[in-house]
């Protein structure tokens, strides 16, 4: 299966949300077990805890970025601009693609409350809009130069 495939699979069929979705399609090959990666990722689906603030599916890229150029952090200032460098980016693609970063935003719904919620259910939010969105996530990170 190739990376999209792993994230998909996870987020549709294993009950993972989609930060942990898309950190467990990476982690294990750069050096994060898989329980590893669901246990960090766990807190930051929808939008942080359910607070609808940045997508989980970024979120979970931002943890991979560090996972793959966290180093860069060790040379000073021109290493932390390399690095948030890349977060940028990301962003900068997610919300071409996407059109915004936030979760309450994207979705259309407060998923502090039952309410939202069911509207999130009733729309088929996950299988549709944020299985799209972990989707797009792993492709942006696949299509991210290695080196900046």
């Amino acid at each position: 299966m190739n990376k999209k495939e792993v994230a998909l699979k996870r987020f549709n069929e294993q009950g993972g949300n989609c930060a942990q979705a898309v950190l467990a399609a990476f982690g294990p090959e750069l050096g994060l077990e898989e329980k590893a990666c669901l246990n960090l990722a766990s807190c930051f689906g929808a939008g942080l805890g359910r607070l609808g603030l940045t997508c989980g599916a970024a979120t979970g890229a931002c943890m991979v970025l560090g996972l793959r150029h966290g180093e860069e952090m060790n040379e000073g200032s021109q290493g932390r601009d390399k690095l948030y460098g890349r977060v940028q980016e990301f962003s900068r693609r997610f919300c071409a693609r996407f059109g915004n970063l936030d979760c309450a935003t994207l979705t259309g719904c407060d998923l502090t409350s039952a309410e939202g919620r069911k509207s999130f259910a009733d729309r088929g939010l996950h299988q549709g809009l944020c299985a799209g969105l972990v989707a797009g996530a792993v492709e942006i990170l696949e299509e991210m130069p290695d080196k900046q």
